[in-house]
């Protein structure tokens, strides 16, 4: 006997770094168009990354990233939500390329005495429209001394009007910080968006990758290369030495020149009184 699978999505929903589904169905005998309760419907979600640039980038396929089961009821009715990871730190998005995730949601109903019956769904559905999301850095590389700051310039261009771009840096090393303003830009349009990057004294020296992530209903990441140098300072006395050098030498050349006047002036003196004598 063959079964007839009738499936919809109910919501889909993005929360941080996963995304909360729920479908929902029936399961009908295609024949006498009856409910068939107790089907097992198995579900299984594949994820595809396609760039809006193809010639630049190859299509990427994420297959299985989800399962999930559940049973139809006395009405032939099934409805479960489950979660589907979004694979952010995949170095697939760190091009500054706009990609669109395809989400492939499989459903299966099975159940002794009937045939297999099979049903796909297709994301993104009610998430919201679909838009564009790139990102570039200027520069993509920084040096910066330890115990030092410096300015950073991320570009972001989005056509998701009603949909806040969030902007986190990962991978950082010990001592290394980077602080966005503004960290959430909203609405379509271009933003540009200043970042500060702090090392601290006692960061590693050395070149770090660090990877920044822009983060909407799409995703994207790009790299940057912050080379953290070792900062030389001189002790103390050495600036105290400079200031004092000079100040002794004038206080010197005072000296001299006063007591070159004192002897002038008793000169004078002792001249004066040889011209009284004679």
């Amino acid at each position: 006997m063959w079964s007839g699978l009738e499936v919809q999505p109910a919501s889909l929903e993005e929360q941080g770094n996963v995304l909360n589904t729920t479908v929902l169905g029936s399961v009908l005998d295609q024949d006498s168009h009856s409910a068939i309760p107790g089907a097992t419907i198995s579900i299984q979600v594949d994820l595809t990354l396609i760039p809006l640039m193809a010639y630049d980038h190859a299509t990427i396929t994420y297959t299985n990233i989800t399962t999930a089961t559940t049973y139809t009821n006395t009405t032939g009715k099934f409805q479960t939500t489950f979660l589907i990871p979004i694979p952010l730190n995949s170095t697939a998005f760190c091009t500054g390329n706009e990609w669109f995730p395809r989400y492939f949601i499989t459903l299966v109903a099975d159940k002794a005495g009937y045939d297999p019956a099979r049903g796909t769904m297709f994301f993104p559905v009610s998430a919201g429209p679909y838009g564009f999301l790139s990102m570039e850095t200027s520069p993509s590389k920084l040096t910066i001394g330890q115990g030092q700051s410096g300015l950073l310039t991320v570009t972001i261009k989005s056509l998701e009007r009603d949909q806040p771009v969030n902007l986190t840096a990962i991978n950082l090393p010990e001592g290394v910080t980077v602080q966005f303003d503004p960290s959430s830009p909203t609405g379509g349009g271009l933003h540009t968006i200043e970042a500060t990057v702090y090392v601290s004294h006692n960061a590693p020296v050395g070149n770090h990758t660090v990877t920044i992530l822009a983060n909407s209903w799409l995703h994207v990441c790009i790299q940057l290369v912050i080379t953290a140098t070792r900062t030389v300072t001189r002790p103390a006395t050495s600036s105290a030495l400079i200031l004092t050098v000079p100040l002794i030498c004038a206080i010197v050349a005072i000296l001299v020149l006063a007591a070159i006047a004192v002897s002038l002036r008793r000169v004078s003196r002792y001249t004066d009184s040889l011209s009284v004598v004679d």
